[in-house]
């Protein structure tokens, strides 16, 4: 039987089972069963599978992730929030300097603060809608869409923040509510005919002008307590649909707890 050492890190209840790229090419990576090392019954047990290398000592890492049922995803924040914290107890960045986590989606820039283990990443690349949808039409005013599914239909916003998200506003709802609704419809959202490779789906509230309430439905995943760029995305849809204001932090509550987002105007960042 072949050991490798692993760790496991969660964001907000975001859970993830680390590896380290070298051991793991040591065994060879098509070993890894990751369905069933995220198996929660059976298996360790986590919403999806990092893989963390050193590429520049004390400048930049990588990150690969991989979502609970096998499948490569672009990028994951509360993935990346885990892998900075980890790049500082490892050793390989300082606590307090800027490095650099290179994800499929580009790369990122990230900080851990000095005085506690609160990581802060950026999004390396503006926030693109395009391509996402097919076999709708495209509506002329405005950003959002009317989708039609098998339980009826949803106005939402697609945005893609690396990975694909589409977002659906709601005018009340607590965090339970919200979390039912998309229990219930979730997987059927996630691999509509509309989104060619499937998508992540949130239902957000506006509670004030700094505060949300979102519920995620993961792709690859399904339910889980919390979603980093799923937080992003309901902020920069909120910007765009004129819910929200640019350059100013936004509350995102989830079932996990809060992420604080940005969205900067003038770099079209996170």
């Amino acid at each position: 039987m072949e050991l490798i050492r692993f760790q496991k890190l969660q964001g907000l209840g975001n859970d993830f089972i680390l590896f380290d790229a070298g051991e793991l090419d040591s065994i060879g990576r098509e070993k890894l069963d990751i369905p069933s090392l995220c198996d929660r019954r059976l298996g360790i047990g986590a919403d999806g599978v990092l893989i963390y290398q050193v590429a520049r000592t004390g400048v930049e890492v990588s990150m690969v992730y991989f979502n609970a049922d096998g499948s490569r995803a672009e990028t994951c924040f509360n993935g990346l929030r885990c892998i900075a914290l980890w790049a500082v107890l490892n050793g390989d960045v300082q606590r307090g300097k800027p490095f650099v986590i290179q994800s499929d989606a580009g790369p990122v820039a990230a900080a851990v603060m000095l005085e506690s283990d609160e990581a802060v990443v950026e999004l390396a690349g503006g926030v693109s809608r395009r391509n996402l949808i097919r076999g709708a039409v495209e509506p002329v005013d405005g950003c959002e869409w009317d989708l039609n599914f098998d339980f009826g239909s949803l106005k939402g916003i697609p945005i893609s923040i690396g990975n694909p998200h589409f977002i659906v506003w709601r005018t009340q709802g607590d965090i339970t509510a919200l979390n039912d609704e998309v229990a219930t419809i979730g997987a059927r959202v996630e691999k509509a005919r509309y989104f060619p490779d499937g998508t992540n789906f949130e239902l957000a509230v506006k509670v004030d002008d700094q505060w949300i309430r979102m519920a995620v439905w993961e792709r690859g995943v399904g339910l889980t307590k919390a979603c980093g760029s799923g937080a992003a995305a309901a902020v920069c849809s909120g910007v765009l649909s004129g819910r929200l204001a640019a350059d100013t932090p936004i509350d995102v509550e989830m079932a996990g707890g809060r992420l604080s987002i940005e969205a900067l105007s003038a770099s079209g960042r996170i």
